[in-house]
């Protein structure tokens, strides 16, 4: 991917965000749950402020482990970006299931839940405004279909990068299972 095509990636992802971003900052409803009441803790303008710099945050991404914390029904969570751009997010639950979002810069193109033994209990793909997600190096902005509903419609949901580790592996189905297998090692 060229500089043009990446500045023209960068700004279609960002005007994506920005277009549920603005009422985000907006005090919470009477009877919002705690979730809902949590401000993003990024503001439109501060995303327009990110745009010059959104292909170097994507070259910076390649080959990353990020650790990131929220929204709270993910809880902490990994995402994995490798050399070609290629996003896995892996959920682990409580119940040794493990949800894991297959995509691109821009969102998931796949949903698999593995049982407790990393067999795949669950594989569908979806379109791209299912699960969209916008990454910085600090904050992960997640929206989309899949997720659950908001007193702001489109509003997005947020993350917290705790950690960043190099990644020096390529994504593949077998990668994702010895990868899960590893983490519940942890």
């Amino acid at each position: 991917m060229n500089r043009k095509q990446k500045i023209i990636l960068a700004i279609f992802i960002t005007i994506n965000f920005l277009c549920v971003l603005g009422n985000s900052n907006v005090e919470s409803q009477e009877g919002a749950t705690q979730e809902e009441s949590i401000k993003i803790p990024i503001t439109p303008w501060e995303v327009i402020k990110r745009i010059p710099d959104t292909p170097e945050t994507m070259e910076w991404s390649k080959r990353k482990h990020l650790l990131v914390s929220g929204p709270e029904f993910f809880g902490v969570h990994h995402i994995y970006i490798d050399k070609n751009l290629k996003y896995v997010v892996i959920l682990l639950k409580s119940d040794f299931t493990t949800h894991v979002f297959i995509g691109n810069p821009i969102c998931a193109k796949e949903w698999r839940k593995y049982d407790e033994k990393q067999n795949i209990l669950l594989s569908q793909i979806y379109p791209s405004d299912a699960f969209e997600w916008k990454i910085y190096k600090d904050i992960v902005l997640y929206k989309g279909k899949l997720l659950p509903p908001k007193d702001i419609p489109e509003e997005p949901y947020f993350g917290k990068v705790i950690k960043v580790e190099d990644f020096n592996d390529d994504i593949n189905d077998e990668w994702i299972v010895s990868q899960i297998k590893e983490l519940y090692k942890k």
